[in-house]
């Protein structure tokens, strides 16, 4: 589509995810900025091209509802687009290690995205355990460092 269309079709939600399900997630740049903030939008966009997820508003990257609901609908790789703010969040740093895929994931998000905080938060490391026992296993591919970490009982 080349280019622009007019502020009401920028507006219209089922317009701009009608483009995106044609034309891929690079049509949300037709998008308005209230669309863009509007989280059932976002989250219908990105179960139609997940790439579009990138591209919400900073509002909703704060927003741990949202959050949330991304990292479900799209997995760990939304933690990229979210407020550092919620990165230490318990319940939102176990929903990004719940999404890993394989424990090798958890282990790379474990080492290099969980925040020392948690990773000294005894109730934190017992949910990581339980998810995916593998984010105790730390060796770093490549670097030949390896780390221990023990649970007190």
């Amino acid at each position: 589509m080349c280019g622009s269309i007019g502020n009401e079709l920028k507006s219209d939600k089922e317009f701009v995810l009608g483009l995106i399900e044609t034309g891929g997630g690079a049509q949300i740049r037709f998008a308005s900025d209230e669309l863009l903030a509007d989280k059932d939008f976002v989250l219908a966009a990105a179960t139609k091209d997940n790439g579009v997820l990138g591209y919400h508003s900073d509002t909703l990257g704060a927003d741990k509802e949202f959050v949330l609901a991304a990292l479900t609908t799209v997995g760990y790789r939304f933690l990229l687009h979210t407020a550092e703010a919620l990165k230490t969040d318990k319940d939102v740093m176990l929903a990004v290690l719940s999404t890993a895929s394989s424990s090798y994931d958890s282990n790379v998000i474990f080492q290099d995205d969980v925040p020392d905080e948690l990773k000294a938060d005894r109730d934190f490391m017992l949910a990581a355990v339980r998810l995916h026992g593998g984010v105790l296993s730390t060796r770093r591919w490549g670097s030949g460092r390896m780390k221990r970490w023990c649970l007190l009982p």
